[in-house]
């Protein structure tokens, strides 16, 4: 089993407000959307340290993309994204182990984010697998299709700041 460092990378974090069904569902979503546009950000950097500062210069387009998405998925409470270390327990990842320990994160809260968390190593990128398709394999999620009318509404959000 290899081991992974605190200083190698940057992790996303997504707390669910709740562990209710539509709760998890809905941070799903937004550790997708979240996590496709953060790995769009830091694709060309050198070090982690260079992805964290991309994404802490990014933290206001990472919360709007968040903000979106759940208000396309019909929650309209509080969605808030911070860059900071914070701690983590141990963890096996893949053939991977990651010790306890303070790591660099976006950390996206819905909510009082009470709810179970998700988290992915998103510097270097290994949150290859939506998680949305290992559900549908698995035989415990469902098929969702990409929307137009969904993308101009997120575009038009976009125009007026929200």
């Amino acid at each position: 089993m290899a081991f992974l460092f605190n200083d190698d990378l940057v992790r996303l974090h997504v707390l669910a407000a709740s562990d209710g069904q539509s709760a998890q569902r809905l941070k799903m979503r937004v550790v997708m959307a979240v996590r496709r546009y953060a790995a769009r950000l830091v694709c060309r950097a050198v070090d982690a340290g260079e992805a964290f500062e991309i994404l802490s210069k990014k933290t206001r387009e990472i919360a709007r993309r968040a903000r979106i998405t759940a208000m396309m998925s019909g929650y309209f409470g509080r969605v808030k994204v911070e860059c900071g270390v914070y701690p983590f327990p141990d963890c096996d990842y893949a053939d991977m182990r990651l010790a306890r320990g303070d790591y660099r994160a976006v950390r996206v809260s819905i909510g009082k984010g009470a709810g179970h968390n998700w988290w992915c190593v998103l510097y270097p990128e290994l949150c290859a697998v939506e998680q949305s398709v290992a559900e549908v394999l698995m035989g415990s999620g469902s098929v969702e299709f990409y929307s137009s009318i969904a993308q101009f509404f997120e575009n038009l959000l976009s125009v007026v700041g929200l």
